[in-house]
């Protein structure tokens, strides 16, 4: 005869509640959280999904990619290790045609291997000459353009063509230097005012000042990006810390922690996605509590009301106390056992 008590009962109706739960539901939501923190061996917090939401976007490698490539491969198999060698005997036992193919492939890949290697060196020049072009804010065209005179210096048989090719540059940095007078100045000699020689000190005096100010410009302007670097970074460290502790409070005050710590971490990831990292721990504090509220109603309506003791039919109150579930599972039992 089946079991019909209402611990069975439970169970099964426990059974069917789990296999009809939508994704967008609590326990659905836990169960696919529950999946990926047993698979990655640690249980998720608040800040890994902080982090997650403030990581960028991994892009999908395209079809026939290496990464793709490394994916398809069986489980257990280098794909970074040499393939095994073919042995004497596995060569004998075939024909000479596909002996020959064989040879002619081990001696291409010996060839392509030795051409990689010695790129290698040359892929890492290509690299630091790069980094730093872009270190220095030099186009392609600037950097194209310099080493063309530098050849023509090194050359040393056309001085005509590195003049032409120097000039604008040498002109262009005389000015800049005050070696060569501003218009104003040069008025002012032509009309008697001053000298050639106190209007050449005015002019590189100007220079000196002018460029005395354009570095004084970007040491504020670097200072003030390195101000606010760091003090990004002790805003996320401080918030991070406050994320830590309000978490550590939920998992000893809260009862219901466990059903609603993956629901929490969803929102707290779309969250930070969708308006950024909170700005201090007041912010963090208001965002966090918020979105406990919204979990534990979310909870709530999926937790069948407590049921109400009522007089037995002899007139006499039941003394067995009812007490306030604390899962799902002992919410269905006790309303199975009514």
């Amino acid at each position: 005869m089946p079991d019909s008590s209402p611990d069975a009962a439970a169970q099964a109706a426990e059974s069917t509640v789990t296999q009809g739960v939508t994704p967008e539901s609590p326990a659905g939501i836990s169960d696919a959280k529950a999946d990926s923190s047993a698979a990655s061996g640690a249980e998720p917090t608040i800040l890994d999904s902080v982090k997650a939401a403030l990581a960028p976007k991994a892009e999908e490698p395209p079809p026939g990619s290496q990464t793709q490539e490394t994916k398809d491969k069986p489980e257990g198999e280098d794909p970074d290790g040499e393939p095994p060698d073919v042995t004497e005997e596995e060569l004998t036992a075939l024909s000479g045609k596909t002996r020959r193919r064989i040879e002619y492939l081990a001696n291409e890949r010996k060839t392509l291997t030795d051409e990689v290697a010695s790129l290698k060196p040359k892929a890492a020049e290509a690299d630091q000459l790069r980094a730093y072009m872009q270190q220095t804010n030099l186009s392609s065209d600037e950097f194209n353009n310099t080493l063309r005179i530098v050849s023509l210096i090194k050359e040393g048989t056309d001085p005509h063509g590195v003049l032409q090719a120097l000039g604008p540059i040498v002109e262009h940095f005389q000015k800049q230097a005050g070696a060569v007078l501003p218009a104003d100045l040069q008025e002012q000699v032509r009309l008697g005012y001053v000298t050639q020689e106190h209007a050449q000190e005015m002019a590189q005096l100007r220079s000196r000042t002018h460029f005395a100010d354009v570095r004084a410009q970007k040491t504020a302007e670097q200072t003030e990006q390195d101000k606010r670097q760091r003090e990004q970074a002790d805003i996320v460290r401080t918030v991070s810390d406050t994320a830590t502790k309000w978490e550590t409070a939920k998992r000893t005050s809260d009862p219901d922690w466990h059903l609603k710590a993956d629901r929490v971490h969803e929102l707290v990831e779309l969250h930070v996605r969708r308006d950024g990292y909170p700005r201090s721990n007041d912010d963090l504090s208001k965002m966090l509590n918020g979105i406990h509220d919204k979990v534990t109603k979310e909870i709530k309506r999926f937790r069948p009301a407590v049921t109400e003791v009522k007089p037995n039919n002899s007139g006499e109150t039941s003394n067995r106390a009812v007490a306030e579930p604390t899962s799902v599972l002992e919410a269905i039992k006790q309303r199975l056992a009514s």
